[in-house]
Parts: structure tokens; sequence; C-alpha cells
């Protein structure tokens, strides 16, 4: 697989000083570059094609011959110590999508991804902690015609109750438009 990437989008690219790189996508695309992104190739012991197959990839942290690469679904952050040749698969702990992925050094490291998401590591990515969550489920959206017909009761329970960021809109507001 080198060169074209077909029909997968190349979502994360990071190239590290002087010739190296690496990118990954969806479907799980995950290569490497020697030569300045002149050519691209699998790394020499592909990720786990049971896990990665599964995986829209986002987000990439690299350190000298260290990766880690997540996306979405965010349940797991794949990590390589040794350019590719082996790959571990850890677990979040969360389902979100993890959008982008830094490592101050090889412990410590951060996830953030969709809905405030904040992940933190301080043992390479072999367990992460929620270090901030804007909400825990997908969001609800209810258009109404009129303020009244609104059921507030339902709305207060699924985003107080259950977890999930809620957006009402009344699409007919006589307070705020002439009839």
């Amino acid at each position: 697989r080198s060169g074209g990437f077909g029909l997968r989008a190349l979502r994360a690219v990071s190239l590290v000083p002087p010739m190296h790189g690496w990118l990954a996508g969806d479907g799980g695309l995950v290569m490497l570059t020697a030569d300045r992104g002149a050519s691209w190739q699998s790394p020499p012991g592909e990720p786990p094609r049971a896990v990665a197959a599964h995986f829209d990839f986002a987000a990439l942290a690299v350190r000298g011959p260290k990766c880690w690469v997540a996306g979405t679904p965010g349940t797991r952050v794949l990590h390589t110590a040794d350019a590719g040749r082996t790959w571990q698969v850890y677990a979040t702990g969360q389902s979100l999508p993890i959008r982008a992925l830094a490592m101050a050094d090889d412990a410590h490291g951060w996830a953030v991804g969709d809905l405030g998401t904040i992940l933190a590591t301080a043992d390479g990515g072999q367990t992460w902690q929620r270090q901030r969550a804007g909400g825990t489920r997908a969001a609800l959206l209810g258009l109404f015609g009129e303020p009244e017909d609104v059921p507030w009761e339902l709305v207060g329970r699924l985003g107080g109750n259950e977890g999930y960021l809620c957006a009402v809109e009344a699409i007919g507001r006589r307070d705020v438009e002439t009839a």
C-alpha cells in the first residue's frame, strides 16, 4: 500500500524532522514516510486489523519512534513504541470520538474529543482518566412551532438526569416577531 490512499479520507499527518512522518485516516489507515512524504508505506507491523478496521483515525501524537493513534469511536488508542513494528491497543473508558492527541513526554499526554471530552494519561497511554466532559451523550435538538409546545419536563429529564446536551428552538415566537 504505497502511494495513493484510494477512497479513504486522510485525517491527520505528523512530520518528524528531518525526514520521517506518519499519517492516519478513515478505515484504520496508518502509514509512514521516511522521505519527507514523497512516498508512504504501511508500518512494518500493521495495527491489529480486527481493531483498526473498525476505526476512522483522526488523531496522531508522535515522539521519535513512538506513535499514538485514535479517532472514532474513541474507545481505544493504538500505540507503537518501535516505529510501527509492534502495536498495543489501550482502552480509554469512553466512546466519544477523539479528535486530537498530544504527548508532553513519553508518559504524559492528553486526548481531546467530542462534547468537550478531555482525557489524560500518565503512563504512556496504557490508562486514561477523564479530566473533563461537556456531556455524556449526543445532543438532542427540539424544533417547535410555539414556546408553549416545548415539553420542558422531557428536555429537563434528558438534559439534567440523563446527560444529553439539549437545544430547543421555538420557530414561531410571538414575543419577538410580528404576526
